[in-house]
């Protein structure tokens, strides 16, 4: 007999959602993250992965039609959704690799088994991850850009063993430098090189440029990070070998470079010093307010009064850069009252970065107190990075020192004199 006779519609397979989890602590994942993707995913960019924990390990969740069948891959950081080339994992001759691409197949899944766990670019048991932890120890990433203008998308550091040109954003220190700090395996070690407003993952456009220096290494100039083996920090200056940049030149550069001490500004850019009781006596004067009698607006000025100071004054000018210079020279007029009463003037020149008053860059160009009346003084000058003129006041109830119209420019040319010839 038969009974209960039915013809319908075989019910469709359950979706479920399905746990990838992939252990990536055994490689270094730059800032996109990490992606499955590819075959049934579509894109390089298919599917996101998230690491909230930090740990290592990175999941997705992805509601699939039980039965599924078909291929997908894992990749590091992918920059858009066709940026295969270096950023999937490498399976070729594994026993899990599969398709025209070395891809991973979909694992069989019903309701009871759900979870599926893999280890980037190994081919393992899926329930497992990587066999062993990987161990790994931050490094600190530093670069110098005082020597270059930053683009405004900023400092990256990208390339080799990092992924593409925008692997990891560089935080701006605001110091003219940029740092990051990257997480990687013990042992691993390769290429890497700091790019200056890439502009995108794949053109690596604004790279620094180490040909032909000593810390340039492979194929494309890049540097080289040894394998590590404890948390570290790697400094350079961009585009040199140097751990750090040297301070940019801020001395003045465009000649003549001149001085009338004229207005409330009269004296921006010059420091003073005292070297005796605390009391400097150097200001910014004119006849009308000083006890000298010098013509014209202000000045730079050393009284003195009160007659019961040791004065030993330093006016400080600010810094030249002669170096692309010919000749340098300084001029300047001073007007002098009571020089008799005087003890000493003194005209230093120092070629120091840093000016130190026990330094062998610092001599004297010039001594003794001048005339009473109005002198012009020319002194050469040295051609270099680093110049700084210092004019120095020393005595008590002595002479009154006045500075004006100084100018550090090249030595005018002798004129060049032609006779007629009488015939």
């Amino acid at each position: 007999n038969i009974d209960d006779m039915c013809v319908e519609e075989v019910p469709p397979p359950p979706f479920h959602d399905v746990t990838f989890n992939l252990d990536a602590r055994n490689i270094i994942v730059a800032d996109d993250g990490i992606y499955m993707g590819g075959g049934i995913f579509g894109s390089a960019q298919g599917v996101a992965m998230s690491d909230d924990d930090g740990d290592g390990i990175w999941t997705a969740v992805v509601n699939l039609q039980e039965g599924t069948t078909g291929e997908f891959i894992f990749l590091n950081s992918p920059g858009d959704g066709g940026d295969y080339n270096g950023r999937t994992e490498n399976l070729a001759d594994t026993a899990c690799a599969t398709g025209q691409y070395n891809d991973r197949a979909i694992p069989a899944f019903d309701a009871d088994n759900l979870v599926f766990n893999y280890c980037f670019s190994v081919c393992n048991d899926t329930n497992t991850g990587c066999a062993e932890a990987a161990t790994r120890h931050d490094v600190a990433f530093t670069v110098g850009t005082a020597n270059i203008d930053v683009g405004e998308g900023g400092m990256y550091i990208g390339g080799g063993i990092m992924g593409h040109a925008k692997a990891f954003a560089m935080t701006d220190n605001g110091d003219d430098t940029h740092s990051v700090t990257v997480s990687i395996p013990e042992g691993l070690g390769g290429n890497y090189v700091f790019l200056n407003n890439p502009s995108n993952h794949y053109w690596y456009d604004g790279k620094e440029d180490l040909a032909g220096l000593d810390c340039a290494d492979g194929e494309y100039n890049d540097r080289y990070l040894d394998p590590v083996a404890e948390p570290t920090s790697v400094s350079f200056c961009y585009g040199t070998c140097d751990t750090e940049c040297a301070m940019p030149n801020n001395g003045i550069a465009e000649f003549p470079a001149c001085f009338d001490f004229e207005g409330e500004a009269g004296l921006e850019g010059w420091s003073f010093l005292d070297l005796a009781d605390g009391t400097v006596g150097w200001e910014l004067a004119s006849a009308s307010t000083s006890s000298s009698a010098f013509e014209g607006g202000q000045a730079l000025y050393h009284g003195y009064l009160p007659g019961d100071v040791n004065y030993s004054g330093l006016a400080i000018s600010p810094q030249f850069n002669t170096s692309g210079m010919t000749d340098a020279q300084l001029s300047y007029t001073e007007f002098v009252q009571w020089a008799s009463d005087g003890q000493d003037a003194v005209v230093w020149v120092s070629t120091d970065e840093v000016l130190s008053l026990e330094s062998e860059n610092l001599t004297i160009v010039a001594q003794g107190i001048s005339a009473d009346g109005y002198t012009d003084q020319v002194i050469d000058l040295p051609e270099a990075d680093y110049v700084t003129v210092i004019f120095q006041y020393i005595g008590t109830y002595g002479h009154s020192w006045a500075i004006d119209d100084m100018c550090v420019e090249e030595t005018p040319a002798e004129p060049n004199f032609v006779t007629a010839d009488p015939n």
